[in-house]
């Protein structure tokens, strides 16, 4: 089966997002991809599957996207004296 790969900037037209924006979703694991030596691709059937388990979009214009898990940054501890 020969599948349509887009490249960044073109999954970022289509869902009417930043290229940034699409790396960052991609890089937070959001939207499918793979990489092909050092290019990123995205299957087109991948991201229409994907854009179909978004929500609608609510009265006010807009879907908020699920948040990124936050990062865990460690306790430094302090100098006893």
């Amino acid at each position: 089966m020969v599948d349509n790969w887009l490249r960044v900037d073109e999954a970022a037209s289509r869902l009417g997002f930043s290229r940034s924006k699409v790396y960052q979703m991609i890089n937070d694991g959001l939207i499918p991809s793979v990489r092909v030596a050092n290019r990123i691709r995205i299957s087109a059937a991948d991201l229409e599957a994907w854009v179909r388990t978004l929500p609608s979009v609510g009265s006010r214009g807009r879907v908020d996207l699920p948040e990124t898990a936050p990062i865990a940054v460690p306790s430094v501890p302090t100098k006893q004296e």
